[in-house]
């Protein structure tokens, strides 16, 4: 019997108190009771509040399309204006060069 209780293990379990809950906050006080003209009355303040809040933002998604739109055609204008400007200075470059006419060296004959 000794040898039995040799491999006999203990269990002990330790109980841990869980702390105390801390107190709820207090409610907060509720509002008049409204009658049935003022509730409705409200409710046609929240709706026109909400259509304008859309007006707004429809106005501003147009803003921006608007604002991309003249970024891209102010970017294809300065890119036509660029492009003018370089056939521009070559046909200048090329009116010169033909009348007076280049030697092998690039320098100016005399006529």
């Amino acid at each position: 019997m000794e040898e039995g209780k040799r491999n006999v293990k203990r269990v002990v379990r330790v109980v841990r108190k869980k702390p105390p809950k801390p107190p709820r906050p207090p409610q907060p006080h509720r509002g008049f009771s409204l009658d049935a003209a003022d509730e409705k009355l409200i409710k046609e303040l929240a709706q026109l509040a909400m259509i304008k809040r859309a007006r707004i933002e429809r106005m501003k998604a147009l803003m921006q399309k608007k604002a991309s739109k003249a970024a891209s055609s102010s970017s294809n204008a300065t890119l036509f204006g660029m492009i003018f400007t370089i056939v521009f200075f070559l046909i200048i470059l090329f009116q010169d060069t033909r009348k007076f006419g280049f030697t092998k060296e690039f320098g100016y004959l005399k006529e």
